[in-house]
């Protein structure tokens, strides 16, 4: 390796090292996190021939192989936090000199690709990923998918080249189903940019990445579970909820000011900005697209890369969780990339010093950003209390926030926290079955039954209603069987 490239690597690893070097410090959180790996079984034992261990039965898609790297710190350190965050960030350590690699790979010379590796190491919106011990399903399939991208990129494609892509591509399809689309982007540089070829040749060299991606997808099919990640009842119609969900996502990466661990997110409108924001971008993507000269320029391979990436989470399929930041972490790789070839026009006559501190100015500005929001997710409580700031209004968000209490030993704290929750938001009613379990963590007999009372009266078909009434119905006044 070039030393060129080996400070380039330093600088971009100490500054990852350096921003979420406090996550090591940080929890599990109520989140999935119990999940993916404190309830998990084949974290304590994999056992390769259980369905369970390739289809994950309550996310609905594979993570495979985030299991395994969770089994492996299991290993090594049991359940203690720290060993696990501080593997999320030397995988987003790599990944950002991985995104170095590739950006250079695809014309960006050596200041811009640093530039644009930092933007991605730093943004915001990887603050979840990074912070959050789940979102290692996201780090790893980046990690796997820019591994695959890279060699695929190689001047000379050979069958040894073919090969090792392929296996990649598997691994990060084990890893998140996010990454299914982008063999179509090997199709796309083989034939268009590179010039390699035949596009029959192309297609048949990326066959193998597509029957892993088609038999994973028939497998979650299968399992009965692929309705835990994509909810067509629930989804705006097509292609509303396309537009709006992109527009969400742009803004988050435009203004990354407030991000949450989920949005709760109105009814979708065409009116809304978001959704205004989204056609207008595709608009002007698509008028990129027909000029000429764009389609020669080094940003095209970027864009149609970030578009390919960015398809499989962009609700076409319509997805539980509309929009999610750690979505958005494999397509910040073209964006990044972008911004930098923007800046470098920018800045192209200035002298070297004002250049310099153009180029540092903007991954600069994110590093607090970045603090701040990764923060977020130091402990459950923290997150919780953060999400309730967000959605006052959400019984939900109380219930996660009364459980975080729980879990840290103060069901008294969680037993008076959802009292308020019900006088103001006037969701009494509904909270009732949570106010029932924190009162009887909380040992608060008299609570409880008063509590339990209510439950029988105003939701008498609740599991705990009946059995609360067929326990103690005829013995206490005012329950009756």
């Amino acid at each position: 390796m070039r030393r060129p490239h080996v400070i380039a690597l330093a600088l971009i690893v100490a500054v990852v090292l350096a921003v979420f070097g406090q996550t090591l410090s940080f929890d599990f959180v109520s989140f999935d996190d119990a999940i993916h790996v404190r309830n998990n079984p084949h974290v304590f034992s994999p056992d390769f021939f259980a369905a369970s261990f390739w289809i994950q039965p309550e996310i609905g898609y594979s993570v495979t192989l985030p299991t395994l790297t969770y089994a492996l710190n299991h290993a090594l350190h049991e359940l203690e936090p720290a060993g696990y965050h501080l593997t999320n960030v030397l995988i987003h350590a790599l990944n950002a000199a991985l995104a170095f690699f590739l950006l250079e790979r695809l014309g960006l010379k050596r200041p811009l690709a640093i530039v644009a590796a930092l933007l991605f190491a730093l943004h915001p919106v990887v603050a979840e990923p990074v912070s959050w011990i789940t979102g290692r399903k996201d780090l790893l399939a980046t990690s796997f998918a820019l591994g695959a991208l890279i060699v695929w990129l190689e001047p000379t494609l050979t069958l040894r080249r073919i090969v090792v892509a392929n296996i990649l591509f598997a691994l990060a399809a084990l890893s998140k189903p996010s990454v299914f689309a982008l063999p179509l982007f090997l199709v796309f540089y083989d034939r268009f940019v590179a010039h390699r070829g035949s596009l029959q040749r192309a297609a048949l060299a990326i066959t193998p990445a597509i029957a892993i991606a088609v038999a994973l997808g028939i497998a979650a099919a299968l399992s009965s579970s692929l309705d835990l990640a994509i909810d067509p009842a629930r989804a705006a119609p097509f292609p509303l909820r396309v537009f709006r969900s992109l527009g969400h996502r742009l803004a988050s990466l435009l203004v990354p000011t407030d991000h949450h661990p989920y949005y709760l997110l109105k009814p979708a409108t065409w009116f809304e900005p978001a959704t205004i924001l989204g056609m207008s971008f595709v608009a002007l993507i698509v008028a990129l697209a027909a000029n000429w000269a764009f389609r020669a320029s080094r940003a095209f391979p970027l864009v149609v890369l970030g578009a390919i990436s960015y398809a499989p989470i962009s609700n076409i399929i319509p997805l539980v969780h509309e929009v999610g930041d750690s979505h958005l972490y494999l397509p910040l790789v073209s964006v990044a990339g972008l911004v930098a070839l923007g800046l470098g026009e920018i800045t192209e006559r200035l002298k070297p010093a004002l250049r310099i501190t153009a180029f540092a100015a903007l991954p600069v500005a994110f590093i607090p950003l970045t603090l701040a929001q990764s923060a977020i997710w130091r402990d459950s409580v923290t997150l919780w209390s953060h999400e309730l700031e967000a959605y006052p209004q959400s019984a939900r968000v109380c219930h996660h926030l009364a459980g975080a209490f729980a879990l840290r030993g103060e069901p008294h704290v969680a037993l008076a926290h959802l009292e308020r929750c019900a006088v103001d938001q006037e969701s009494r009613v509904e909270l009732l079955p949570s106010l029932a379990a924190a009162a009887a963590q909380a040992r608060d007999r008299e609570k409880y039954f008063s509590i339990m009372r209510e439950m029988v009266e105003h939701r008498p078909d609740h599991p705990s209603s009946k059995q609360f009434r067929d326990r103690y119905g005829g013995k206490l006044p005012g329950v009756s069987r």
